[in-house]
């Protein structure tokens, strides 16, 4: 058994242990009082929650990557084209905002997990991932 709650013994504290997705949207409807995530996370689950500090952990940014041989230069040559991410709401916007004329043409496929593999196996001409350089 997983227990997904903590009790504090010597404060009125429960601590809830949640996915790490779930934080900001329940954080947000008013279901815990506070969390911990990343800004990616909060970003992702398009709701309002006040940044009360930076924790100062987790330097990756969400990157836009396409395979070498497929030779893309620019973003706006993806508009239109599958995108794989396990960041749908953000990879929406950002093709949104960056052509909007075209706004939804880009096929954003939501999948979790191994991502980078997305292009290799033919699921996507490009992928919207976590990066670390």
């Amino acid at each position: 058994n997983r227990l997904d709650i903590a009790y504090c013994d010597n404060l009125p504290l429960k601590i809830v242990f949640l996915p790490a997705k779930d934080i900001a949207r329940f954080v947000g409807e008013g279901n815990v009082d506070i969390g911990l995530t990343g800004q990616d996370m909060v970003a992702e689950s398009n709701v309002e929650v006040a940044e009360l500090i930076q924790a100062g952990f987790g330097k990756c940014k969400l990157a836009l990557l396409a395979p070498t041989a497929s030779n893309i230069k620019d973003p706006k040559e993806i508009v239109g084209k599958r995108v794989a991410t396990s960041f749908p709401h953000l990879t929406k916007k950002y093709f949104d905002e960056l052509a909007p004329e075209q706004a939804g043409t880009t096929n954003i496929r939501d999948i979790s997990g191994s991502v980078e593999a997305a292009c290799g196996l033919g699921l996507a001409d490009a992928v919207v991932d976590l990066w670390e350089t």
